[in-house]
């Protein structure tokens, strides 16, 4: 039987998707996207770092299609920073991509 709840980073904090950053088009054009959630019925819930008023549904196709992954050394130049990271509670998810890629030094 197919697994019908709700994925968040608190409940599967593994995800390959959910918790990650993406870059895709918003509204006012390339923008980039935490997955926050993923609903099996639906797909991936995305919400725009920097309009959070922009908040859409991706289908499961959508990823690595239309909305791609940023590397980790790409993070600061599409504004995911430190703040971003706990602004989402996604710090710990990826604290060793931070450290290794981001971190001034």
């Amino acid at each position: 039987m197919r697994d019908m709840s709700i994925k968040t980073v608190d409940t599967h904090p593994e995800h390959t998707v959910v918790g990650h950053f993406y870059r895709g088009w918003g509204s006012a054009g390339q923008a980039t996207y935490l997955c926050d959630s993923y609903d099996p019925a639906i797909g991936f819930w995305m919400t725009n770092i920097a309009d959070e008023s922009d908040r859409r549904n991706v289908s499961e196709r959508a990823i690595g299609r239309t909305f791609h992954e940023p590397m980790p050394w790409e993070w600061k130049k599409f504004g995911i920073t430190e703040e971003v990271l706990i602004r989402y509670d996604v710090r710990a998810k990826h604290a060793e991509d931070w450290t290794n890629f981001c971190e001034d030094k």
